[in-house]
């Protein structure tokens, strides 16, 4: 059964948020093993801005959503009936359809940027997989293979910045899905969400970055240029090395960054139908985009008594943000 968001705001359904307080204990939860996380509200840091604050920013980060939403293809539904094994604190696959959040923690005195040092971690925003579980999305448009680096994988991976000023370590560490290096997993895609092509085991760890001028990774107001997250980012995590912000930020350029795959040896022409199978460890997957070079034509919507629609993701994506 497919499924795409429709008529849930953050206020109702899967979509309800944590209380502050709830949504404090969730962020230092995620902290696990990692307590140098400088964007947790679990620490004392210079950039913390009040709630109200953040709300005056509502406005603003809508109209960033919007802007990206209609550059970039993200996917925009998932197969209810080939996902499965998702963790109980972020079940929620439909956190994985359409644009990352720009913004997290706007639901709490906390606010900040998405960024190399701050990744989405609130239940709205990410779904995880765990050992043996399988997540399978679903793209509006067919992802035409051939060019590489056809999709991007958006994560929660964090760079460690050992002095809480946007300074990698060096050598440069990721952290994301629990796990130092990031989580794993095998992706296999179809073109027709029956007959699937592995493209191989895959490891996530290359961050995200929502605002091209940040001036600071851990700001709680948002910025003026959207970053791209249909542009392929193609640096390691060793180009992070010993870096500060400002040459961090440079080495995204325009791109959201994220995990790019090449499906070549999926053999397929084009594919509409991606799947993260997890055989060990977990994984967290916030978005999955097109290469803006790779959106071919737009894809059927499915038909039969089996298969429920709902609205556009875009329109689904920005209630779930705003």
């Amino acid at each position: 059964m497919f499924h795409s968001p429709s008529n849930v705001t953050r206020a109702s359904g899967p979509y309800v948020v944590a209380s502050p307080t709830n949504d404090l204990a969730t962020r230092c939860s995620l902290l696990g093993t990692w307590p140098a996380r400088s964007e947790s509200p679990c620490h004392n840091r210079r950039f913390r801005r009040t709630l109200s604050r953040a709300l005056l920013l509502t406005g603003a980060i809508v109209g960033a959503i919007a802007s990206r939403a209609t550059a970039t293809v993200f996917a925009s539904g998932y197969v209810a009936n080939q996902t499965s094994g998702l963790d109980a604190t972020w079940p929620n696959p439909l956190a994985a359809v359409g644009a990352p959040s720009p913004m997290n923690g706007t639901d709490s005195p906390y606010p900040g940027i998405l960024s190399p040092f701050n990744p989405n971690y609130e239940a709205s925003d990410i779904v995880e997989i765990d050992t043996g579980g399988q997540l399978t999305l679903r793209f509006p448009n067919f992802v035409q293979v051939g060019g590489g680096s056809e999709i991007g994988v958006v994560s929660n991976v964090f760079l460690s910045d050992p002095t809480f000023t946007g300074t990698n370590a060096n050598p440069a560490s990721a952290y994301g899905s629990g796990a130092l290096g990031g989580g794993s997993a095998e992706v296999l895609v179809s073109d027709d969400g029956v007959t699937w092509h592995s493209v191989g085991t895959h490891t996530f760890d290359r961050p995200a970055n929502a605002f091209a001028d940040a001036a600071d990774p851990y700001q709680s107001a948002a910025g003026a240029v959207p970053a791209d997250f249909g542009i392929p980012f193609t640096h390691p995590v060793s180009d992070f090395n010993g870096k500060g912000w400002t040459d961090t930020r440079a080495l995204f350029g325009a791109s959201g960054g994220g995990t790019w795959l090449d499906l070549a040896s999926s053999g397929l022409s084009q594919v509409d139908y991606v799947q993260f199978r997890v055989p060990t460890g977990k994984l967290v997957i916030d978005s999955v985009a097109i290469n803006n070079g790779a959106v071919g034509a737009a894809v059927p919507e499915p038909v039969g008594a089996s298969i429920v629609l709902f609205a556009t993701f875009a329109l689904a994506r920005g209630r779930r943000h705003a």
